[in-house]
């Protein structure tokens, strides 16, 4: 697996957020509706994230972070999350997407002298333009 990042934070990062429980529920809400919403994106999402995730539990500096992450409180309600989701059911499938070749599509296109003109000709489906 190609990754345009060679060498990931062996650290976790602390994200400063913040909620209400009601502004908290209200979004936790949301993102159940968008996953069930969308069975086969999701899937492919979650087992793409699960296989790289995997792949870098492999290196020493993933060991080093699962050992870390495997022990924390943070870590355990995570699970909870994910097992209040459902999101176990997509761990095992297998997915063609990977996070890192979106990622480097995406470079790779920031880099091109003919963006413009590459753009103009992706023929874009109406039903693909979903808010």
């Amino acid at each position: 697996m190609n990754s345009p990042l060679q060498e990931p934070s062996p650290a976790p990062v602390e994200i400063p957020v913040r909620e209400d429980d009601d502004t908290l529920l209200m979004r936790m809400h949301a993102l159940h509706r968008l996953l069930t919403r969308h069975p086969r994106v999701t899937g492919a999402v979650i087992s793409a994230f699960v296989t790289e995730g995997r792949a870098y539990a492999r290196t020493s500096q993933g060991r080093s972070l699962r050992d870390a992450l495997l022990g924390s409180e943070r870590f355990r309600r995570a699970r909870l999350i994910w097992r209040a989701f459902g999101l176990e059911r997509y761990a095992a499938r297998t997915s063609s997407f990977e996070p890192s070749q979106l990622l480097g599509v995406l470079v790779a296109a920031t880099a091109s002298s003919h963006l413009e003109e590459l753009l103009s000709q992706l023929k874009l489906d109406e039903s693909d333009a979903h808010p």
